[in-house]
């Protein structure tokens, strides 16, 4: 069985299966210093969920990457908390 991606807009696919969103894309991993690295997200990506508006960001967005296995990984974003 394999996903379908949702890019006609609707909820599931003419088959009766449920779709998946398309994948955010990930442009680069980056070494940041001697102990992190971290990746890139498009801002065209971002400016679709809101998080990013005419280049700036919105507010204080935290993001969360969990490490799921075998080369996955998901990533969450949400506001910082007062």
């Amino acid at each position: 069985m394999t996903a379908n991606d949702c890019s006609d807009g609707e909820a599931d696919s003419s088959d009766g299966q449920e779709c998946e969103p398309p994948a955010v894309r990930i442009m680069k991993l980056r070494k940041l210093d001697s102990t992190t690295f971290g990746v890139t997200i498009p801002k065209d990506d971002l400016e679709g969920d809101g998080i990013v508006v005419d280049g700036e960001l919105t507010d204080e967005w935290q993001v969360v990457v969990r490490h799921v296995g075998s080369g996955r990984w998901e990533l969450f974003t949400g506001k910082r908390p007062d």
